[in-house]
């Protein structure tokens, strides 16, 4: 591959705004001879997401591309990164999840190849528009606890659950489907399926983390869940149940104070009791007290949904 411009040093101490402008000199370039990338969908610390048109069959495509540095370290990691990622996305098949295509190497670039999701993040739409009504977000939680379901059944932790790992896509009636997008930070269960053992760095999102995760205990499937029910609150509050400018007071609070009652923030009257004990369950201090698995959220989700409008549960099964 080619870029536009000189290809990242990874020098030590250099900013990540020098990192994202050595990226989009990848713009126009031609990936393995196959791929051309045409425009930039988003960035962090190691990789960018790029529009691409596949020269094979003419279809559009998203590309994710690691780069190589001249950092040995921080090569190694990447490496990691990389083979984990195309090893969870490949063991990963459900129309809640980002759908995987192919991977390859091409010089220094590593890059994954998915399918190019037609809408917007979460977290965008959040800042836009504010929370959704309850039905709505229940439409979008049970989408995305059904994603995580099936990583986990595969045994796969997703471990960065947030809004802008979300993304919504534009359904022909109007409506969005959710899809959990980015396993960059995942990594999988062990043979019982119920743990892993952090590796003494936090990785992850403050705002979402599980306190189990912040003490550096043992992570596993309800760790995830912890996340789910941070971004379930959200959608219906408009905002974390813990938010300060100080990431320090995020942390303390996820670990030590009950989230505001949710039903106070939207009013009695529009969130129905259910609802709101569903979501606090997932948030439980204790991962031993939320609930045993996502399957049985997903079916109090469907109660929930049943009780007030019977019809809808022929929506709700679309996703399964």
């Amino acid at each position: 591959m080619e870029p536009n411009s000189s290809p990242v040093r990874g020098r030590k101490g250099r900013r990540l705004s020098d990192l994202r402008r050595s990226l989009r000199g990848f713009l126009g370039s031609r990936l393995a001879g196959r791929y051309v990338l045409s425009g930039l969908l988003g960035h962090g610390g190691m990789s960018c997401v790029y529009r691409a048109q596949d020269l094979q069959d003419g279809s559009d495509c998203a590309v994710k591309v690691y780069l190589r540095s001249a950092a040995p370290e921080r090569d190694r990691v990447l490496d990691e990164r990389f083979d984990r990622e195309v090893n969870m996305l490949a063991s990963l098949d459900h129309p809640n999840t980002v759908r995987y295509l192919s991977h390859g190497r091409d010089g220094g670039a590593r890059y994954i190849v998915m399918e190019l999701l037609q809408g917007h993040n979460l977290a965008d739409h959040l800042r836009v528009q504010g929370p959704f009504n309850e039905m709505t977000s229940l439409f979008m939680g049970l989408g995305i606890a059904r994603s995580l379901r099936h990583a986990h059944l595969a045994g796969v932790l997703h471990r960065d659950v947030k809004p802008a790992n979300v993304i919504l896509v534009h359904l022909s009636d109007g409506a969005y489907q959710a899809k959990l997008a980015d396993f960059g930070i995942g990594r999988f269960l062990l043979r019982d399926h119920q743990t892993l053992t952090m590796e003494g760095k936090l990785a992850g999102t403050p705002s979402y983390l599980a306190p189990e995760r912040i003490l550096g205990k043992e992570a596993g499937a309800r760790s995830d869940q912890y996340s789910l029910g941070v971004v379930l609150y959200e959608m219906l509050a408009g905002r974390p149940p813990f938010v300060s400018a100080n990431v320090s007071d995020v942390l303390r609070a996820h670990v030590n104070s009950a989230p505001p009652p949710l039903r106070e923030i939207c009013g009695s009257s529009w969130l129905r009791t259910d609802t709101e004990s569903a979501v606090l369950r997932c948030l439980n201090k204790n991962p031993e007290e939320r609930w045993p698995d996502l399957g049985a959220l997903i079916i109090a989700f469907e109660r929930v949904v049943a009780s007030g409008d019977p019809s809808a549960l022929d929506l709700i099964n679309l996703d399964r």
